[in-house]
């Protein structure tokens, strides 16, 4: 590893591949107060046993075009490509008074078997598309990845993340919006919400600074977490449903973490797949600007869907922020890097002696101990008794009131109504006569029967034979369903037959007619034209804290 165990790695990014993490960007600071940006992308090994202290890291170096940033992002598709985005020159004035700010672009990272790879460029100006005109690369976005997109939200902007950015004197403008990279089409797209985007990040010097989670569980196609920072807090938290595109909040109990930023925070999969847990550690509180503070060494986990944080009780041992972190090993949180997060932001970077050796720290999460060994073969996770029995002494796993059905929709779905069938519905067996009856009996009854219920049903046909003679023109095509009057359409099965835009074309309605739950509306396909019927009454707009 090319780094003295005397100083610190900070501002890196750093995912997991298969049975590797990889840990590429940020800068090396050593005692004797500078730093120096890191050029190699460096391999952890997962499918060995380690200590912190035994551990041998695999590094690959970057082509020179392929210039590392500070505050980077890794994206991972399910080909096992890993994509670098974003970031910005670095602090060290020095070190970055010898490069210049490149071009906006995005790189791919192609791993092989040994904890190694091969840079490539996939977006810019030697890539195999253009970057797209429009977005600027950002810096201390939230960001994510769930193997079919990349998601990066908010962050800044300055002259230092992009050429086509003009700033002077190190300033910096929010970049709005949720970032979207799609790894199949190899596209960028911005997806903004004025009402959102405005109220949390209109300050032209905030930074998010926060973290954004995976959940894959809960929604449709998994949600998006987004937590803390400078313009978040842990209260109230930040849902993105993937499949609709939609931000939601929820307010969350417990434990709540003081505001603080450049966190980490990695989850799990609880044993029985109904819950999901959301550990974070460290950060740096007041606003990342001033004194010390001794928030920087403590363990929230967030449990889902109960919404509900706590904390961690151990003694603090080594404060820590602009790291990263990740769930390895079935069942542990290995840390990757950091500086001291408790003391004042002007000598954040002096590079004081981390007292983890190389760096890394492991924590096992099920039983909520530190440790400096990894196991490749740990046990799998199971949530500790403090989470069974906070779920145990609480009335279920759910929050004690949803912000709103539509969130409540996404965590805790209605199941769905099971129709009965034919087949599966028991029929009787018939109960044995106690006597055995003659022929003739039983053809008089026969011939009785038959009787009674012959006469009355030839009566109504007669009847019903007038009438159509007098209502032709009123029956609908043979091929539609027709209830009521076309401009007034009743309920029909739980499906609605409406009038088409021209003439009135009903038709049978089919199994593909799909409802929008989320919203509210319920929509089907009829023949080309899609009709929607919305509420009345629009949803309340759900205010985000």
């Amino acid at each position: 590893m090319d780094k003295p165990s005397a100083g610190d790695m900070h501002t890196h990014a750093s995912i997991v591949a298969k049975d590797w993490i990889y840990v590429d960007g940020g800068e090396v600071s050593y005692e004797f107060g500078t730093s120096i940006p890191e050029f190699v992308t460096l391999g952890i090994p997962l499918s060995t046993n380690w200590t912190n202290s035994t551990l041998t890291m695999t590094s690959t170096t970057r082509p020179t075009a392929a210039q590392p940033h500070d505050f980077q992002t890794l994206w991972l598709d399910k080909s096992n490509v890993i994509y670098c985005f974003g970031g910005q020159i670095w602090f060290d004035t020095a070190a970055a008074a010898n490069f210049s700010t490149p071009e906006d672009s995005i790189w791919a990272f192609t791993p092989d078997r040994t904890g190694s790879g091969n840079w490539t460029e996939a977006l810019g100006p030697a890539g195999s598309a253009p970057f797209p005109q429009g977005i600027f690369r950002p810096a201390e976005g939230a960001s994510a990845s769930d193997g079919n997109k990349g998601y990066y939200l908010a962050g800044y902007v300055t002259s230092d993340t992009s050429p086509e950015i003009h700033l002077l004197g190190g300033q910096t403008r929010p970049s709005p919006g949720l970032l979207t990279f799609d790894y199949s089409s190899m596209t960028i797209t911005n997806t903004s919400d004025g009402g959102y985007f405005a109220s949390q990040y209109a300050d032209s010097n905030a930074t998010v600074a926060g973290v954004m989670i995976d959940v894959p569980p809960f929604g449709e196609d998994g949600v998006l977490i987004v937590m803390g920072g400078q313009s978040g807090l842990f209260d109230n938290l930040t849902i993105y449903d993937k499949r609709n595109q939609l931000w939601y909040s929820q307010t969350a109990g417990g434990d709540i973490p003081t505001a603080r930023g450049l966190f980490c925070a990695t989850g799990v999969q609880g044993g029985d797949s109904s819950s999901y847990e959301i550990f974070m550690h460290g950060g740096i509180q007041n606003n990342f600007q001033g004194t010390a503070n001794s928030g920087g060494d403590e363990i929230f986990i967030l449990t889902l869907p109960a919404f509900q944080w706590v904390q961690v009780n151990y003694t603090s041992v080594s404060p820590r922020a602009y790291h990263t972190c990740h769930a390895a090993g079935n069942s542990q949180m290995v840390i990757v890097g950091g500086i001291d997060g408790t003391a004042s932001f002007g000598t954040l970077f002096n590079g004081s002696a981390d007292p983890w050796p190389q760096a890394i720290g492991v924590f096992d999460m099920s039983a909520l101990e530190w440790k400096d060994s990894y196991e490749a073969n740990a046990a799998p996770y199971v949530p500790a008794p403090v989470i069974e029995s906070f779920y145990g002494s609480n009335a279920g796993k759910y929050p004690p009131q949803w912000t709103s059905p539509a969130v409540e929709q996404l965590f805790h779905p209605t199941p769905n109504t099971t129709v009965p069938t034919s087949s599966s519905t028991p029929i009787p067996s018939p109960t044995p006569a106690a006597h055995q009856l003659s022929h003739g009996a039983i053809a008089g009854m026969v011939i009785g029967c038959i009787g009674v219920v012959i006469l009355p049903w030839s009566v109504i046909a007669f009847f019903l034979w007038r009438r159509r003679q007098h209502q032709k023109l009123a029956l609908p095509p043979k091929d539609g369903i027709f209830i009521g009057s076309p401009t007034h359409p009743r309920k029909l099965q739980g499906f609605y037959a409406a009038e088409m835009e021209g003439s009135y074309q009903p038709r049978p309605l089919e199994k593909s007619h799909s409802w929008e739950l989320s919203t509210g509306d319920v929509a089907w396909e009829m023949e080309r034209t899609t009709r929607v019927f919305k509420p009345a009454i629009p949803p309340e707009p759900v205010e985000l804290g």
